[in-house]
């Protein structure tokens, strides 16, 4: 004779396994579900990122307010034109150059206060005469027509020293 739990009836398996398989379509729909929402979920961390970083490479990295233009609406796009006209002047002469500097940047955190807004602060490091500066960016970036556009920047306070 045998010792142990007894195995159920061949029936009752059944439908445990009935069971189990009502729950596969179930399963199936949250599963697809979950992909659906995830990217809508995610837009921030994906193209709001993805802009913030070619408006940092345009106009901190690039030193290009024209370039970086593109990439923003509103009080961003305001202030970019005004430097535009501002230095002018400056770049007509040759009296602007960014050739002795480097600038390096991390994202350092992220907040995320609507599916069509989120706020974004980078670590930005300029080496330049052999020496490093560390200051952090704000940006703010809104979805407008299907894009994410930088409506606000601007340098914080600086950083603890590294």
């Amino acid at each position: 004779m045998r010792s142990g739990p007894a195995l159920p009836a061949p029936r009752a398996r059944r439908g445990a396994l009935a069971a189990r398989g009502a729950l596969r379509p179930l399963l199936l729909f949250a599963l697809l579900c979950a992909l659906l929402c995830v990217p809508s979920l995610a837009g921030c961390a994906t193209g709001a990122e993805r802009a913030a970083t070619q408006f940092l490479n345009r106009y901190f990295v690039e030193a290009n307010q024209e370039e970086a233009l593109p990439f923003t609406q509103g009080v961003a796009a305001e202030r970019l034109r005004r430097e535009i006209d501002d230095t002018r002047a400056a770049r007509a002469v040759g009296g602007v150059t960014t050739d002795a500097r480097r600038v390096y940047y991390e994202k350092v955190r992220r907040t995320d206060t609507s599916a069509t807004h989120c706020d974004l602060v980078y670590r930005l490091e300029v080496v330049a005469d052999g020496a490093s500066y560390f200051h952090d960016v704000g940006l703010s970036l809104d979805l407008t027509g299907g894009r994410w556009l930088v409506s606000w920047f601007a340098e914080l306070d600086a950083p603890a020293a590294h």
